[in-house]
């Protein structure tokens, strides 16, 4: 999906151009009905090169695969054009040096025991998976939320510099890491 101009629009497999909207939410809504309904092509597209690439990884790593190309259209619309861990939107964008695309959709399993298969699987950002990859999801979450309490202390600290000290006991209140020297002293 591409904005051009004062629209997005976005290019079907077979060459066609479709305006969806003036502004990303109404673009985002367009797409995804045109995804589940007459533009179903370019939803097939997609569901097959995810199964095509982890279908491969899959054998190379020896593990079940029993996904169907309807269950990957059918994960496709389940999300929405989102990750289905952090709501992020569905992205293209691959930074410059890198091998991924972070952003782009990727098939996780969530019980890493078990195979491919329409229900052990969820689409979520490449970077989400390869995040996730040995530990799961509740160690990303512990990650996510020690960096937005860091951010939010910060924030906090800048806008509040008389009231340093008191808010840095309260931005560690609770937390296992903090030092006696992140305690405000009297």
């Amino acid at each position: 999906m591409k904005r051009g101009g004062v629209s997005y629009r976005v290019r079907l497999a077979d060459g066609r151009k479709v305006a969806l909207g003036r502004n990303l939410e109404e673009a985002l809504a367009a797409y995804v009905n045109l995804m589940s309904a007459g533009g179903h092509d370019e939803s097939t597209r997609l569901a097959r090169e995810l199964l095509q690439r982890h279908r491969k990884g899959a054998a190379a790593r020896r593990i079940a695969f029993d996904l169907t190309e309807e269950d990957v259209v059918a994960m496709l619309k389940r999300a929405g054009g989102r990750c289905e861990v952090t709501n992020k939107r569905f992205g293209d964008d691959k930074p410059p040096g890198s091998r991924i695309r972070p952003w782009a959709p990727s098939i996780d399993r969530r019980d890493s025991s078990a195979g491919y298969t329409a229900s052990n699987c969820r689409l979520v950002c490449a970077y989400v998976n390869v995040a996730m990859n040995r530990f799961g999801d509740d160690l990303l979450v512990e990650l996510i939320e020690a960096i937005v309490r860091r951010e939010v202390r910060q924030a906090m600290l800048s806008h509040f510099p008389r009231k340093r000290r008191s808010l840095g006991a309260v931005g560690n209140a609770g937390n296992p890491e903090s030092s006696a020297s992140d305690a405000p002293s009297d």
